[in-house]
């Protein structure tokens, strides 16, 4: 009987949770290597992210999702199934991905949902949508708090977007970061792949700001997001 290929995908949101919380990188994946040996799955790969799962930009994920289209494995096994996203819409579009490419997700510690059961299918979607609601409350208190300090004269609108870095109560131009992104439109304006322009910054020792290499989701983003504030 041939063994069911399988990668491992963990997450945590902080820094603090990789190195310290109970259910931090290395203790997801003893949990899903233990599920794995019980089952008989050859683990070929492993992915990892710290990072939030409410957003794709995610080194790891990319790489899981790209490597999901050679075939180079048959499953992802995550510890909880929040793991890989903690957005309903997000969920949705990584799971579409994934069975595209004919590549199914397994909880280690959830029961395994039937997808022709509309009962497991409604209760899922049901938890989703109450946790994304929970989520969107703390976000709006949150917005609401750093609205509160902006009218009293203070920038605390979170971490400033690739280009900007705070300074005091104001946001002003990154000059390196800005020349980067200079660099991005160049050869994107050559006609070059977001992919394309990852490889191009890695090769030219050009350092992200919080991760070990580039990826073209990253890349994506970043130019998006400087058009919206050329037009702002």
């Amino acid at each position: 009987m041939v063994s069911t290929r399988v990668a491992i995908y963990t997450r945590v949101s902080t820094r603090a949770q990789a190195d310290e919380d109970r259910l931090g990188l290395a203790t997801q994946e003893e949990a899903i290597a233990q599920v794995c040996s019980a089952r008989d799955y050859t683990i070929v790969a492993r992915y990892s992210d710290t990072a939030s799962g409410a957003t794709a930009d995610r080194h790891g994920l990319a790489s899981m999702l790209e490597d999901a289209t050679k075939g180079s494995f048959e499953q992802i096994v995550v510890y909880k199934y929040d793991r890989l996203a903690r957005s309903t819409m997000l969920d949705g579009f990584i799971r579409y991905q994934l069975k595209n490419a004919s590549v199914g997700v397994i909880s280690a510690t959830e029961a395994q949902a039937n997808p022709e059961d509309p009962i497991a299918t409604l209760t899922t979607d049901v938890l989703a949508a109450v946790s994304q609601f929970e989520r969107s409350l703390i976000a709006q208190r949150m917005s609401a708090a750093r609205a509160l300090k902006r009218s009293r004269g203070g920038y605390d609108s979170g971490r400033p977007a690739y280009g900007q870095r705070a300074s005091g109560k104001t946001l002003v131009m990154n000059e390196d970061e800005s020349a980067v992104i200079e660099l991005m439109r160049e050869l994107r304006s050559a006609g070059k792949s977001y992919g394309a322009i990852a490889q191009a910054l890695d090769a030219r020792q050009v350092a992200p700001r919080h991760a070990k290499s580039w990826n073209r989701a990253t890349i994506c983003q970043i130019l998006n997001r400087f058009v919206e504030r050329q037009m702002a």
